[in-house]
């Protein structure tokens, strides 16, 4: 099984959900969601969502190691039907089940419906 790493800078959405549980003492929005999608804008903190987004799935797992937060999706290919995926984003779940985007990141290039055949995900958010 092939992995391909992403480090994701977490948006200004999912920060202003952290800041708002912290401040008011209520759970914090937990990793939950891995998507693709063919989008090709650059990621910017102001994201709200993949730029076009055609596949999302419960992430695999999800760990913490002192600042940084991995989490990991094994996606089979031919789920994402025949889109070459251009890019990948992390979604949140907040205590009161809103989903909001932790952060995408577009792909250096296209990864094709035939690469995805066992391909794991790692995604990277440095806290």
């Amino acid at each position: 099984m092939s992995t391909t790493v992403a480090k994701i800078m977490a948006t200004d959405l999912y920060r202003h959900a952290w800041a708002i549980a912290a401040a008011s003492g209520t759970a914090c929005p937990r990793a939950s969601h891995f998507a693709l999608g063919i989008g090709t804008a650059p990621a910017a903190p102001t994201d709200t969502a993949l730029g076009q987004e055609v596949y999302r799935q419960p992430l695999s797992t999800v760990q913490a190691n002192g600042t940084v937060l991995r989490v990991t999706a094994h996606v089979v290919g031919d789920a994402v039907g025949n889109h070459p995926m251009t890019e990948c984003g992390v979604y949140a779940t907040t205590a009161d089940g809103d989903v909001l985007l932790m952060g995408r990141v577009p792909f250096d290039g296209v990864i094709t419906p035939n690469a995805l055949i066992g391909i794991q995900f790692e995604c990277e958010f440095t806290f």
